[in-house]
């Protein structure tokens, strides 16, 4: 038998056509879709430096790709048109980017086949050329955006697709498909393409908004590496080889070093710059001898004194313990609260070299899973490190993913903290019917699941920070002034409430509902805990009038702060300014009441809280600036006073 051949070749190496729709029903979303891009191409090359990229736009008004100019030599120059190869494969640079800056609007057909086979053929000819692209562990993909919306002609029998199939498993290409507004795409075009899906690796991302579409492509991509290759002990005689590998973990911004402007004439000179530290004896007023390191020694500060550790008691201090993973039990899934889940999540999975240590873990993660419980590991990745206790989650295999364990460190008791909660048997404490249905409707009003769609989803949502952090570096290298260009804000807008599809008037209502049935919001909160009466919000300024009919300076001020409540809620659920004619006229109404029953100081209150509930919220100053145009100012000690609302309050936090 021969000796098994190592594959050839570079690692970590990819090539990728990046194939953009311009066609006119992308002209919408074409900003956005460029960005999307740029974003791609910056994250390869900052992070994937050996990686090299072709740019080809379909849909175009011309055409420009080597397929056309062959057919048009044969005779038939209606074949692949508008369709524009606009950088050949190469690696990434800034002139890639500045074409994404810079896209044209096409008004051609967006035939995507026709687009694939240029990219294929675009893709062929330039690893052909290369010898370095050829070997096995070189990635293949082709990334089409799209939102499929135009009708391509038919391809009766398949045999068109069928002969693109076969080339892209021939070269080995992976199909990497964003369709943007999926509802839109015409079903005889998506008809094709599920075709060719079928037969081909492939993913497919459908995205239904610019701040999806912007987290298409992370910012970076990291490669899951096995951190832990070992036995998975059971029992003393019993034991199969298993890999752990981070499930998910936190991406930092990248570090920034610290570089030398000095501008050297020298090739070989570096920029970087070295730090040194240096110990010396404190004493008064100049630094004291300097400590060599051979006289220096860790401490521990014991309240005031200082208590020397060797390295010898530092090495004893470590719980030593072997490297590996050991099963220690099982426990029902529900004991374990969420609270306890620490860090990153890790993932087990048996070595795929070993039919036997499949067999086990599919038939260890069944069984738990069966019976709803999750074991109990005792996880040491490297030898003398830190030794964590982690709950170990059953997942089952399923059609595309065998069977494993999701790995979550659980804390020891030091690393629990105690926070001490006040008593809530007090009957003020608790929720009243109409407090807890509101609150139902308010989490009915903000779903973010919209059918079988969810919004959020962490696979889907990229961090606007690191996105940032790229366009940043990118804008420096292509010479843009700071702030000139900030690029889309889709991604932060994603994360804002307005941004959700809870922020109609549906959630603001909800929104008010609860605050008015638990007592919170801007009167209960300037006011304090005194009594008001609550009037219909159709009729509140008859219900007013009403309770101030009645005896008693505490029954007219509970009716003054029943139309403060009103009149804020009424702003606070109003989108926009529609609602600010009402509430002026209620706000009118409520002064000359507050000056006739001699209770200046409600008005004022009700000033100050309109005044820092919307000064600054777009839409709603203008309650403001019409109470001032009416003559609705801040009433003194007597009876009124002229002074400016806003110079009144103008102190005011």
């Amino acid at each position: 038998m021969p000796p098994a051949t190592r594959a050839t070749g570079p690692r970590n190496v990819e090539v990728t056509v990046l194939l953009l729709d311009i066609g006119a029903s992308m002209h919408a979303d074409l900003d956005s879709a460029a960005h999307a891009l740029s974003a791609y191409v910056e994250t390869r090359m900052l992070s994937r430096p050996n990686s090299d990229l072709a740019l080809v736009y379909f849909g175009t008004s011309g055409t420009s790709n080597e397929l056309h100019d062959e057919a048009a030599s044969a005779g038939d120059p209606t074949q692949y048109l508008h369709i524009s190869v606009v950088h050949a494969l190469q690696q990434p640079g800034l002139s890639m980017l500045r074409s994404l800056r810079q896209v044209p609007r096409g008004d051609g057909e967006s035939d995507f086949v026709d687009a694939l086979t240029v990219a294929l053929d675009s893709l062929y000819k330039a690893v052909a050329l290369r010898d370095e692209l050829q070997g096995p562990r070189v990635a293949k993909r082709i990334v089409l955006l799209s939102q499929l919306a135009t009708q391509i002609k038919p391809d009766p029998g398949n045999a068109f697709k069928d002969t693109l199939v076969r080339k892209l498993a021939q070269q080995g290409v992976t199909l990497d498909l964003v369709c943007l507004h999926p509802y839109l795409a015409v079903p005889g075009t998506r008809a094709q393409l599920q075709y060719i899906l079928d037969n081909s690796p492939h993913t497919l991302r459908e995205v239904h908004d610019a701040a999806e579409l912007a987290g298409a492509f992370k910012s970076r991509e990291v490669t899951a590496t096995a951190f832990y290759s070992g036995p998975f002990t059971i029992s003393e005689d019993f034991e199969f080889k298993v890999k752990v590998a981070k499930k998910t973990n936190q991406e930092k911004l990248p570090s920034l070093g610290k570089e030398s402007p000095f501008d050297s004439t020298d090739p070989a000179a570096s920029h970087g710059l070295t730090l040194a530290r240096e110990y010396r004896v404190a004493e008064e007023g100049d630094a004291g001898e300097e400590v060599a390191q051979e006289e220096r020694v860790k401490v521990y500060r014991y309240g005031k004194q200082l208590v020397p550790v060797s390295s010898e008691e530092e090495r004893y201090l470590k719980y030593a313990v072997s490297r590996g993973l050991s099963l220690l039990g099982f426990v029902d899934a529900a004991s374990i609260p969420r609270h306890h889940y620490m860090k990153e999540c890790w993932v087990v999975v048996a070595d795929k070299a070993s039919p036997t240590a499949l067999a086990a873990l599919a038939a260890l993660a069944a069984a738990a899973h069966k019976r709803d419980q999750v074991a109990i590991v005792r996880y040491v990745p490297r030898a003398g490190g830190a030794i964590h206790v982690c709950a170990a989650a059953p997942v089952p295999a399923a059609r595309a993913t065998p069977a494993h364990l999701l790995l979550n460190v659980l804390p020891f008791a030091e690393d629990v903290r105690d926070f001490r909660f006040p008593g809530f048997d007090r009957p003020e404490r608790k929720p009243g019917l109409r407090a807890a249905q509101a609150a139902l409707d308010l989490v009915r009003a903000g779903a973010l699941q919209e059918g079988p769609r969810e919004r959020l989803v962490p696979e889907h949502v990229a961090n606007p920070s690191l996105h940032a952090f790229l366009r940043l570096v990118a804008n420096k290298a292509l010479g843009v002034e700071p702030g000139a260009d900030p690029g889309p804000d889709a991604l932060r807008s994603a994360l804002e409430r307005e941004g959700l599809p809870g922020s109609e008037p549906g959630l603001a209502k909800a929104c008010a509902e609860l605050r008015s049935a638990a007592g919170l919001g801007g009167p209960r909160r300037a006011l304090g805990r005194s009594p008001s009466q609550r009037l219909r919000p159709e009729l509140a300024i008859q219900d007013m009038h009403a309770a101030l009919g009645e005896e008693g300076a505490a029954q007219s001020l509970a009716a003054l702060r029943g139309m403060h409540r009103h009149i804020l809620e009424l702003m606070r659920g109003s989108p926009g300014d529609r609602d600010v004619d009402a509430a002026v006229e209620c706000a009118a109404a409520m002064r000359e009441a507050a000056s006739q029953h001699f209770q200046p100081d409600a008005w004022n209150s009700f000033l100050k809280d309109a005044r820092k509930g919307f000064l600054n919220e777009a839409g709603k100053s203008r309650f403001l600036t019409d109470m001032q145009e009416a003559g609705l100012t801040p009433l003194g000690p007597a009876r009124g006073g002229s002074e400016s609302l806003r110079d009144s309050l103008g102190t005011e936090g």
